[in-house]
């Protein structure tokens, strides 16, 4: 998906900005929000002592992706989130599946 000059995709860069405007850009190609539905990934502490406090990066990435999907009316009908471990995944867009990998 291109946003434009290099000023406007950072603007895309993080959750609270890229899932709304993925979401726009989905719906103007012509989907349907009622048809759409999430599959969301990641969010673990790589580096825990990097990330003092109960409330680590990544656990707020998930957070915020979780409550922008609620607020948009997307569910999520899978995920895997948290730990403290990579992931490697694989979307195929023939059948919609995922392929993950820990790391």
């Amino acid at each position: 998906m291109t946003f434009g000059s290099a000023k406007s995709e950072a603007l895309g860069r993080f959750g609270n900005e890229a899932i709304p405007r993925l979401v726009a850009a989905l719906q103007a190609l012509g989907a349907e929000r009622t048809g759409l539905r999430a599959k969301v990934f990641g969010g673990g502490t790589m580096i825990a002592r990097a990330t003092p406090g109960p409330m680590r990066i990544g656990q707020q990435n998930s957070r915020v992706a979780l409550e922008l999907l609620e607020q948009a009316g997307i569910p999520v009908v899978s995920s895997d989130l948290g730990g403290e471990r990579g992931r490697k995944i694989v979307f195929h867009t023939d059948t919609g599946s995922v392929s993950l990998w820990e790391l």
